[in-house]
Parts: structure tokens; sequence; C-alpha cells
């Protein structure tokens, strides 16, 4: 069992009408990913919209991240 999420695994949850996507921008994936949880129907459950905290990686975190495939 892999403990963290590929590039490919995060891409499932990216927008697909999103083509300006940036998994290395700390604001694209905080957006994506609070548009995601807010799609599932989460808001229906605890009655009101999810708000995420801005990411704590910087784009440079994120690249190396991504560079060594975690």
């Amino acid at each position: 069992m892999k403990d963290f999420l590929s590039p490919q695994d995060f891409g499932r949850f990216v927008s697909k009408d999103n083509f300006e996507f940036d998994m290395c921008n700390p604001e694209d994936g905080r957006r994506e990913m609070e548009k995601w949880y807010n799609d599932l129907g989460i808001a229906n459950i605890i009655g009101h919209k999810i708000t995420l905290s801005p990411c704590p990686f910087t784009k440079e975190e994120l690249e190396e991240t991504k560079e060594k495939m975690r």
C-alpha cells in the first residue's frame, strides 16, 4: 500500500476543464482540491462549503517532490 499520491493519482482529482493547472503551484493545488471536496457533496453532509487553508509548501518544495516522484 502506498502512502502518497503519484502525479497520476493527483491528476484524477484535477478538473478536466482547467488546462492551465500547475501541480507545483501551491494555489492551484489548494483550489483544485477545495473544488474536488465540494464537488463530492461534502457541503451537503456538513452543512457548508469547505474552504482549505493555503498550501504549506512552496513551489520549489513541490517541484522537488515531483522530481523525486513523491
